[in-house]
């Protein structure tokens, strides 16, 4: 807080408290207040909660729930496979044309969902244009740009002296992959299936223009329902449960003694450790101890054992612009004035 700035004045004081209130009021207007309205009227009769028990246990909503799920499980999956590929091409080689090719990823990305549905139902095969490959196929193309742009970002972040310290020590393409580019890509590869879940799960355009009258997921039904039918009740039920499975993927619980993982180099500026590449969503904290991560391959565990202190961590940066966090550790041992280390490790 600074200290010399003096106290807001009365016209201050309303500018920021319009600040505040301008949008807040829009919200309640224009959005808790219609939801509150149409929730009244669906879920309450006679003045009692009337819970739409037989629209949310009824054999239809159990399908259309199941094909919601399914389809946008699949979708993700698909959509994961095909933009891994160029999300690596993209962050590890420079080439005439990168900048065009970044630019065409990100272009279904802000089309409209009717002219790319439409464009599908004119380019498919006669038979498939009403398919559920064909709604498979058309959220591959929308969201595969959110996989490249998320994983491509931090795929380049990374160093790519960790992969050729691992096939010094030993390990193969295979191992390189499934013990360092898979843990360093988790939170990457978290965000981007996330998002393209969610995506996928209440998309409309797609579902109603290439789904048809055969395939319906839950916002389809809702405005089925709520336009064309006027059940309010069924549409209010329904989406309720697209809501919790909405808040279920966007509040995910995670996990609370995750440790975290970097490099550990000498620092340039100061004396001492610096623990370099640390996430910052796992929360280092001053006093943490920083052990080494070992290596398990053959012969080489006993070289580089596993969970050896090194030392403290002292200070840890505030947060800014950076990917990662800044770190500095203080080490058990005089660094400087080692020239061999001996660790003899219990059998």
């Amino acid at each position: 807080m600074d200290r010399r700035r003096g106290a807001l004045t009365p016209s201050q004081r309303a500018a920021r408290a319009a600040t505040v209130a301008i949008p807040v009021a829009f919200l309640a207007v224009f959005f808790a207040w219609p939801l509150v309205a149409i929730l009244r009227r669906s879920l309450v009769a006679d003045g009692r909660l009337d819970v739409p028990w037989d629209v949310l246990t009824a054999a239809s909503t159990r399908e259309i729930a199941w094909f919601t799920l399914w389809q946008a499980t699949v979708s993700t999956l698909l959509t994961m496979l095909a933009g891994l590929p160029l999300a690596w091409a993209l962050s590890r080689f420079s080439f005439r044309g990168r900048g065009l090719v970044e630019a065409l990823v990100l272009v279904p990305f802000v089309l409209p969902t009717v002219v790319v549905a439409t464009a599908f139902v004119a380019l498919l095969p006669d038979g498939m244009e009403h398919s559920v490959w064909a709604i498979l196929l058309a959220h591959v193309f929308f969201n595969i740009a959110v996989v490249v742009r998320i994983v491509g970002s931090y795929w380049t972040a990374l160093d790519r002296r960790l992969w050729d310290a691992a096939a010094t020590l030993g390990a193969g393409p295979f191992q390189r992959q499934l013990r360092l580019t898979l843990p360093l890509l988790a939170p990457a590869l978290a965000s981007a299936a996330s998002i393209a879940f969610l995506f996928c799960f209440t998309s409309f355009g797609v579902i109603l223009v290439l789904g048809g009258i055969h395939y319906a997921t839950l916002e389809t039904e809702i405005y089925n329902q709520a336009a064309r039918l006027f059940d309010l009740r069924t549409a209010a039920a329904l989406a309720l449960v697209q809501l919790a499975a909405v808040s279920a993927v966007v509040v995910s619980p995670e996990p609370s003694d995750t440790p975290a993982r970097g490099i550990v180099k000498p620092s340039p500026s100061a004396a001492g450790l610096v623990l370099d590449r640390v996430d910052k969503s796992l929360g280092v904290n001053v006093g943490d101890t920083v052990v080494s991560s070992g290596w398990t391959l053959g012969d080489l565990s006993s070289r580089y054992p596993y969970n050896n202190p090194i030392g403290t961590v002292t200070i840890v940066g505030p947060p800014d612009i950076d990917l990662y966090a800044r770190v500095q550790v203080g080490p058990f041992a005089d660094i400087d004035a080692l020239s061999e280390v001996v660790i003899l490790v219990k059998r």
